[in-house]
C-alpha cells in the first residue's frame, strides 16, 4: 500500500505493508499520528539498516521529523526496538483476532487452527521489511533482556491462543492426542516458528500455495484425529 503524509510541509511517499498499518481514519489526535509515523519510520530503518545502525537521526531523516522530537518520543536508543516491537505485535494480534472472526466459515477447531496459521504466515512473510524485522526480534533476544522478555510474551500469547483452539477441538472431539494441551500447543508453535524462520532465511517471497501446504501439514499432521 502506498501512503502519503505531510511532514514539515514536505510530501513524503512511503511503501508499507498494508496489512500492518493502522487505518489513519480511526486516529483521533495529531499525537497519535505522530506516534504511528515515528514507529513506522523506526521499523523501516531497522528492517533496512539493522538495529545497530538505527539512530535517532536516521529515524528523523526517514520521517521528516526533528531529532529532538524523536528523542522525546523514544527516550533512549535502547527503547527504539522494544517500542517498535510492541506496536507491531499489537497490530498482529488485532489482525489475527479479526481474521478468526471474519474468515471462519465454520466453528470447527481445525478450521480455526488453519486460519490462525495462515494469518501468521501472511503477517510475517508479506514483505521483505517484515521478514527482516521478524528476524531481528529473534536475533537480538539472546543479548537484550527487554527484547527477550517481549519475545517470551509473544510466544506465551501465541501458545495460549493455539491452546484455546486445541481445547475447543478436544471438547468437540475434532482432535485426539495423548499429550497435554499445553505441550501440543508449544509443539505447533515451534513448527510454525520453524517454518517462518526457514522461509525468512531463504529470503523468498511469500507463496500462498506453499504456505497453505505447510498449514495443512501442521494442522492435519500434528492435530487431526487419529483414524
Amino acid at each position: 500500500m502506498n501512503w502519503s503524509v505531510e511532514v514539515s510541509g514536505v510530501q513524503s511517499r512511503r511503501h508499507f505493508c498494508s496489512s500492518m498499518v493502522v487505518d489513519k481514519r480511526v486516529l483521533k489526535t495529531k499525537g497519535q499520528l505522530t506516534r504511528q509515523r515515528l514507529i513506522e519510520g523506526a521499523f523501516r530503518c531497522i528492517a533496512r539498516d539493522g538495529l545497530l545502525a538505527t539512530t535517532f537521526q536516521s529515524i528523523a531523516d526517514e520521517t521528516g521529523y526533528s531529532q529532538p522530537l524523536v528523542v522525546r518520543y523514544f527516550g533512549t536508543k535502547e527503547e527504539i526496538f522494544p517500542t517498535t516491537i510492541r506496536y507491531f505485535v499489537d497490530l498482529a494480534r488485532i489482525k489475527t483476532e479479526k481474521a478468526l472472526k471474519n474468515r471462519a466459515t465454520s466453528t470447527r477447531a481445525l478450521d480455526l487452527l488453519k486460519i490462525y496459521l495462515e494469518v501468521s504466515f501472511e503477517i510475517f512473510l508479506s514483505s521483505r521489511d517484515l521478514r527482516a524485522f521478524y528476524l531481528s526480534i529473534y536475533g537480538h533476544s539472546p543479548y537484550e533482556e527487554t527484547v527477550r522478555i517481549i519475545n517470551q510474551e509473544i510466544r506465551a500469547h501465541a501458545v495460549a491462543r493455539i491452546g484455546h483452539i486445541l481445547k475447543r477441538g478436544m471438547e468437540s472431539d475434532d482432535f485426539h492426542f495423548e499429550i497435554p494441551i499445553d505441550d501440543m500447543a508449544r509443539a505447533i508453535h515451534s513448527a510454525l516458528t520453524g517454518a517462518l524462520m526457514n522461509w525468512i532465511l531463504d529470503d523468498h517471497e511469500y507463496d500462498a500455495t506453499k504456505g497453505s501446504a505447510i498449514v495443512d501439514l501442521i494442522a492435519h499432521g500434528v492435530c487431526a484425529r487419529k483414524t
